[in-house]
């Protein structure tokens, strides 16, 4: 299924600038598990865009993980004396840090340079498997860099050389069951090629020759998690496409066009009672704006507190950015929140304060606005 044209969202631009660059989208179903896969045609000057962004992993759960590691490991048949702990990327340091100081090991640290982008560490894995392989004994972390992966399989097969013999990978990565099941289009962004859930992940690792430990679904920060700490098996399993939840899958990607069509509609009510703004010129706004085409026009501005992207545009149809000065307040406001509410709920508060109902302003997330309508159109 092919998408509208998707810009970089996370690349602002300066207004009356030329129009930004776009790239052609699809969506497909991974072969080996049902995830869905989301690729552009051509990925040309998309790393320049995006590369100098920086995005903040969920973190207020990692006690809870870095536990649910430490204990699957220490009381199993896996356990060792002495582990040598090793993240893949810079967004796995903080998880490091914490397995350092449970299982007292003195022994941690990166595979990868600090500061890559995904684009940029995939492709350090792919071409440099050979010379990283794992001691045994390692524990290797990779926290939300599978999403980001444009050749998944090929990955995989990396994965397994730098992984070796008697060590250990945890992998984590957002559940997009949300998406799926609530049509929450927040979990959307053109930077994330592939959206599994438990048991597409499950059935990816299991096809390509790991064997799972364990796996477990977390909420971070509102956002939820699906994970699974594996280590290399001596067969694939080619049974573990059976196991997969294609169906819900599918009737996402049917429902898709009706969703966005519905949320036009909604939208053009909302802009005709009050004015419509977005909060929170992130990539999860650019994302959205993107997908309903020419109806951001309705949209006024988007809204950030951050004086620096005041004036700047976000996606391809150069939605204004603005701060909270530039609205009159003496008008019938209506929020929708692009940050998730479990991440930021003093956020929802303030807004909520300022722009109270009973003066005619509405705030909401836009998460919840997105499966209002998807309950609708069901």
């Amino acid at each position: 299924m092919l998408l509208p044209p998707l810009s970089a969202s996370s690349h602002l631009n300066r207004a009356n600038t030329s129009t930004p660059k776009s790239f052609n989208f699809q969506f497909t179903i991974d072969g080996y598990s049902g995830a869905l896969l989301l690729t552009a045609e051509k990925y040309d000057g998309f790393l320049e865009l995006v590369k100098s962004s920086v995005h903040r992993e969920p973190e207020d759960e990692l006690e809870t993980i870095s536990n649910f590691i430490v204990d699957t490991l220490i009381s199993s048949q896996y356990s060792k004396e002495y582990y040598s702990i090793r993240g893949c990327t810079d967004k796995d340091q903080t998880l490091v840090k914490c397995l350092q100081r449970k299982l007292h090991s003195n022994s941690i640290g990166l595979i990868l340079p600090d500061g890559l982008h995904p684009l940029e560490a995939q492709h350090l894995i792919c071409s440099n498997s050979t010379h990283i392989v794992c001691e045994p004994g390692t524990i290797l972390v990779i926290r939300h860099l599978l999403e980001h992966t444009l050749d998944l399989n090929y990955f995989l097969i990396r994965l397994r050389q730098i992984l070796g013999s008697h060590s250990f990978c945890y992998i984590e990565v957002p559940d997009s069951i949300g998406l799926f099941s609530n049509g929450d289009l927040t979990q959307l962004w053109e930077e994330h090629s592939v959206y599994f859930t438990t048991s597409s992940l499950q059935a990816v690792l299991t096809s390509k020759g790991f064997q799972i430990i364990t796996h477990n679904q977390f909420v971070s920060e509102g956002e939820s998690l699906c994970s699974a700490i594996i280590c290399n098996s001596d067969r694939k399993n080619m049974e573990a496409r059976l196991a997969i939840d294609d169906d819900i899958v599918l009737n996402f990607l049917s429902l898709f066009p009706k969703h966005i069509s519905g949320i036009a509609s909604s939208l053009a009510s909302y802009a005709n009672c009050r004015n419509l703004y977005l909060y929170g010129a992130n990539h999860i706004a650019g994302t959205f704006l993107d997908i309903i085409g020419d109806t951001s026009e309705l949209i006024r501005a988007v809204i950030d507190d951050d004086t620096k992207k005041s004036d700047l545009t976000i996606g391809i149809y150069c939605t204004i950015i603005k701060t909270m000065k530039a609205i009159n307040q003496d008008e019938p406001i209506h929020f929708l929140v692009s940050i998730n509410e479990g991440r930021s709920p003093m956020l929802y508060e303030r807004l909520r304060l300022y722009f109270p109902e009973n003066l005619g302003h509405r705030v909401e997330s836009l998460a919840s606005f997105c499966q209002t309508n998807w309950d609708l159109i069901k």
